[in-house]
């Protein structure tokens, strides 16, 4: 992967900077070049930055595509599964933030969602329900696909070694592990996943999740430490509350997207809202707030776009009604007229 590929991300994600310290200490230890690497792609995990204490999605995920190719150099062909074992649930401060707090295992679930985002937004966390299943699903959000389905591999194997650190009976709690990629190709690496997951493992899966007896959630942890809980939660919401306060979006960042947006044709309110690593009702709710809707939006960006475009380049306007977003010339003409009352082309015509 070039620098120009680390650094342009497909939507705006974050990992704790301290999480890729602890990943690239590791490799270190394994005798990867790490510093020369970083050099080489020119990455400042402390500069590349707008959110201070956080790495850019796009700048991790060409850390951890190097990663991988450097484990997979030294023969091992499964690194997402290697790196969990050797690094542990100690690895993220959520995790121990999780066992400590949480009194069953499903309180450890809800917590662990409230409070993931403070440690990657580059991965998501979801719960589906079934009868008598509960599903966790970690969808990464990577271009690479080996990246996307080492990743995963990596985040199912934390959840399942952080149930057998925390629960006297894991069978009893896990049902299955499921994966989006393919088997390995041999049995030797199928009986790895058997081995670090403990239960029966599933390739070629609609999703990656590891599903989970219902019936068991409300076990208790054995690492619960009610004696610490009450401090620990008071300061993981102080550091949430900031967090939201620093991810808030301001209006020119949400027209600064959308005009991206609008370039790549990709322009809706569910592809905003996901850009901005909010859900759609909540991006309404911001708008709101701002006192002006989606459509009001829309419309003054494609506006300024539209005018821009007519008047400083010499794209067809065909070309450009299909930027914008129209279904044809026609279409983004009637539009056009009606907002300032005259033809894109006669607009175009007349001097600036």
């Amino acid at each position: 992967m070039n620098q120009a590929a680390i650094l342009q991300p497909p939507h705006r994600t974050y990992v704790a900077v301290e999480h890729v310290e602890k990943f690239l200490a590791y490799g270190r230890r394994i005798g990867a070049p790490v510093d020369a690497l970083l050099a080489d792609y020119q990455i400042d995990l402390r500069r590349d930055t707008d959110k201070p204490g956080y790495v850019p999605g796009p700048i991790w995920e060409g850390i951890l595509a190097m990663g991988i190719k450097w484990c997979q150099r030294l023969g091992d062909p499964l690194p997402g599964l290697h790196i969990a074992e050797a690094l542990g649930i100690s690895f993220t401060g959520l995790w121990a933030f999780v066992i400590e707090t949480s009194g069953t295992f499903e309180q450890a679930i809800d917590k662990a969602a409230t409070y993931q985002k403070l440690h990657t937004t580059t991965v998501t966390a979801s719960a589906r329900r079934s009868p008598g299943y509960l599903d966790i699903i970690f969808s990464p959000h990577f271009r690479e696909e080996e990246v996307r389905h080492q990743s995963a591999d990596w985040y199912l194997a934390m959840l399942a070694l952080f149930a057998q650190h925390c629960c006297d009976n894991v069978a009893d709690l896990v049902h299955s592990v499921n994966v989006e990629h393919s088997a390995p190709p041999s049995d030797e690496l199928r009986q790895r996943y058997i081995s670090l997951f403990n239960c029966p493992v599933n390739f070629n899966a609609d999703d990656n999740f590891i599903r989970l007896h219902a019936r068991a959630l409300n076990r208790p942890l054995i690492t619960a430490d009610p004696a610490v809980q009450s401090a620990l939660e008071q300061q993981a919401r102080q550091k949430l509350d900031a967090y939201n306060r620093d991810s808030c979006p301001t209006e020119a960042s949400i027209r600064k997207q959308l005009r991206q947006l609008l370039a790549e044709g990709q322009a809706c309110k569910e592809r905003l809202a996901q850009s901005l690593c909010m859900s759609p009702r909540t991006l309404q709710r911001k708008l709101q707030g701002m006192g002006i809707s989606y459509q009001q939006l829309l419309n003054e960006v494609r506006l300024s776009e539209a005018e821009t475009l007519l008047r400083q380049s010499p794209m067809p306007i065909s070309r450009i009604a299909s930027q914008l977003g129209f279904s044809d010339p026609p279409s983004f003409s009637r539009w056009f007229s009606g907002q300032v009352g005259e033809a894109p082309s006669r607009y175009r015509s007349e001097p600036a």
